[in-house]
């Protein structure tokens, strides 16, 4: 559990602020050749991190339930996380007032209103994070095609959700 818990931190430390599905981390180069060979397998099986297909070399990427463990082994799910989350809401939100229907934003809009990151957005709805930290209805792409970048904001947004 250590290595993976390595592995995960030094993943999140690379990739900073970006997107989690532009970062393509390469297993068999430093800082990630020291990590064992069954880590790696560990974090696909557990669903932490996807294996890209083919044959060559070993090529990660983190999946949106890793990224939210790769923070909460950081202590990164903190008060300042979740003021974030509460920032993000209140603009989508705003974004669907009066409506009876969903309603949909471009990423890079939001993201210039709230001065956050874009990369921050996208793998928070990736991971579906107001979902899993906040326990809400939380936004998803739209179409389910997360390299649109264009948000689908449920009119239900913020409704207290079991998932």
């Amino acid at each position: 559990m250590d290595e993976q818990k390595r592995a995960l931190t030094i993943m999140l430390q690379e990739l900073g602020e970006n997107y989690i599905l532009d970062a393509i981390f390469r297993g068999y180069m430093p800082p990630f050749d020291a990590v064992p060979a069954t880590t790696w397998t560990e974090l696909v099986d557990q669903g932490q991190v996807y294996k890209m297909p083919g044959g060559g070399p070993a090529l990660y990427q983190l999946t949106g339930p890793g990224w939210l463990a790769a923070l909460e082994i950081n202590g990164g799910i903190d008060d300042v996380f979740r003021s974030k989350l509460g920032g993000l809401m209140a603009a989508l939100k705003e974004r669907i007032r009066g409506r009876d229907a969903d309603g949909c934003a471009d990423v890079f809009q939001v993201a210039d209103t709230i001065q956050c990151p874009v990369g921050w957005i996208c793998n928070v709805i990736q991971s579906r994070a107001v979902q899993v930290v906040l326990k809400r209805k939380g936004p998803r792409w739209y179409s389910g095609n997360p390299k649109s970048h264009v948000i689908d904001i449920p009119n239900s947004l913020g409704a207290a959700s079991l998932l």
